[in-house]
C-alpha cells in the first residue's frame, strides 16, 4: 500500500557497552522525536545478548549499531555489527507497540529496512568509511563512536 512520505525524527540515543561490544543506539519515531524510553529499555535488556561472542576477533571489531524504530504499527529493531573490514552483518527484529519486550526475530523475512532506517544505515556507512576504513589497518574506533545522527529524514 502506498502512503504519503512524511519525515521522521532520527536521534542518537546513547552508546551502550555490553560484553566487549560498543553499541551505537539510534532511535526513529513515527509521530514524535524519540522512541518511548520504556521501549528503549525493553529492547536494551534483550537485544545486546544476540550479538556474537567474543566481541573482538580477527574478523570483528566490537562495534555494533542498533536502530530502534517506534513505527506506526510495530517497533522495528535493526541490530548490526561491523565485520571483515567493510561488512555490516545485520539482523531484523520486531515487537508490538503494546508489548515491546516480546521481540521476534524476523531476519528470515528478507527485509533490509524502511526508508527512515536506511538513512541511519547510510550515515553509519559513511562514518565507518571516513573514521575507520580510511584510518588504516589498526584504527582507533573512538572517532567513529563520536559520530551521531540527529536529523529529520
Amino acid at each position: 500500500m502506498k502512503t504519503e512520505y512524511k519525515t521522521r525524527s532520527v536521534r542518537f540515543l546513547k552508546l551502550v557497552e555490553y560484553k566487549g561490544w560498543t553499541i551505537k543506539v539510534h532511535g526513529v519515531r513515527f509521530g514524535g522525536e524519540r522512541p518511548d524510553e520504556s521501549i528503549v529499555q525493553e529492547v536494551l535488556e534483550k537485544l545486546p545478548a544476540k550479538l556474537p561472542q567474543p566481541a573482538v576477533t580477527d574478523a570483528r571489531y566490537g562495534a555494533a549499531i542498533l536502530i530502534i524504530h517506534q513505527g506506526m504499527d510495530a517497533n522495528w529493531l535493526l541490530l548490526g555489527h561491523w565485520r571483515d573490514g567493510e561488512i555490516l552483518e545485520q539482523h531484523l527484529y520486531r515487537s508490538s507497540l503494546e508489548n515491546p519486550g516480546e521481540i521476534e526475530d524476523v531476519s528470515d523475512w528478507n527485509l533490509v529496512g524502511c526508508t527512515w532506517e536506511m538513512a541511519v544505515q547510510a550515515f553509519e556507512r559513511d562514518a565507518w568509511v571516513e573514521k575507520v576504513l580510511k584510518a588504516g589497518v589498526k584504527p582507533d574506533l573512538t572517532p567513529y563512536f563520536e559520530q551521531h545522527m540527529n536529523a529529520e529524514v
